[in-house]
């Protein structure tokens, strides 16, 4: 459909070229149509930014809200695992085209995942849901993404390694109407416990403050049991840069706390000497985290001695490590 010079071209002049093919603006809304429908018989990367950014270009002088095909273009972002195909919506849903001096195979192939999230961090995605809704574009009870799917698949079954890949590379921003429960994320970690911290991860990693504070709140709700341990201190270890967002308040530690004390402290015997040990070696492990520590060792410290009384004798070595640290803070 597009020629083949097009893939090596600025986005800028073809849209130039695309001008003179099309000069008819009263053919526009058809033209676009027939973009729409070649994007979704192709999987080529070039061919699909070349139909995105013609779709949006077919009505470059009208405003987003007016364009009759912003739903397909908030669909398609959302939806695409193709990072050059994401950017260069977000650009378009955010307001704000740019690098339109490069090529559709420059796009394509130099566009990184941090490029994305960037880009996707300016989008008012809940402006622009509200309005699809209102006019009846998308139904109300439509997730903004995938996620709702994921966590309905991922605690029936395990998710295959496909899906898993799908999904890391799908990189939608996620907002407050979805974030799982606590038991949909311990389901998920009992059917996914292999793949569960890098989800949860970039969960974070891309989502909305509301979103954020729900999904925190609600891992550190999690039961101490050694598979939601394991996630966590696996996150906290090989995200360095999701380490800093998580303490950053100290909120999360401090949730944590909490709720690891209440456990313990509303349980039988049994199952205190059990989740004691559990969460005790948690902690253990945390203190080697440095941005952790410091707050476990200055903020939250009282709090930190409230969770060492209420889990003894099983917390005893970590009272002692509390104890030497103590002096060398």
């Amino acid at each position: 459909m597009f020629q083949e010079e097009w893939k090596v071209k600025s986005f800028l002049e073809i849209g130039l070229d695309y001008q003179k093919e099309h000069p008819d603006l009263a053919n526009k809304f058809q033209n676009a149509l027939q973009l729409m429908d070649f994007a979704d018989h192709t999987d080529e990367p070039n061919s699909l930014v070349i139909a995105d950014y013609l779709i949006w270009f077919n009505y470059k002088n009208v405003p987003l809200k007016e364009n009759p095909f912003l739903a397909h273009l908030f669909h398609t972002w959302s939806q695409t695992s193709c990072l050059g195909r994401q950017y260069l919506l977000a650009n378009i849903l955010s307001g704000r085209i740019q690098k339109s001096t490069i090529s559709p195979i420059e796009l394509v192939y130099s566009t990184t995942r941090e490029d994305v999230l960037d880009e996707n961090s300016l989008i008012d995605q809940s402006d622009l849901r509200q309005w699809l809704e209102q006019q009846e574009l998308l139904p109300e009870t439509t997730s903004s993404n995938s996620t709702s799917s994921i966590w309905l698949t991922g605690t029936e079954r395990a998710l295959t390694s496909d899906e898993v890949v799908c999904f890391l590379n799908s990189l939608p921003r996620f907002s407050d109407s979805d974030v799982p429960t606590v038991k949909q994320m311990e389901t998920f970690i009992l059917f996914n416990l292999s793949h569960a911290s890098d989800i949860f991860s970039n969960l974070v990693f891309r989502s909305e403050p509301n979103f954020n504070q729900r999904f925190l709140k609600n891992l550190s709700s999690l039961p101490i049991a050694v598979c939601n341990i394991e996630v966590l201190i696996q996150m906290l270890l090989s995200h360095p840069n999701l380490t800093s967002s998580m303490t950053s308040s100290g909120s999360f530690v401090y949730e944590l706390l909490s709720s690891f004390t209440f456990q313990i402290s509303n349980c039988d015997q049994y199952e205190k000497e059990r989740i004691a040990h559990i969460g005790s070696s948690f902690f253990l492990k945390a203190l080697d985290i440095p941005d952790i520590k410091n707050i476990l060792m200055s903020d939250l410290y009282f709090d930190l001695q409230s969770f060492c009384m209420a889990a003894l004798p099983q917390s005893a070595t970590l009272y002692q490590k509390v104890k030497v640290m103590e002096k060398f803070t």
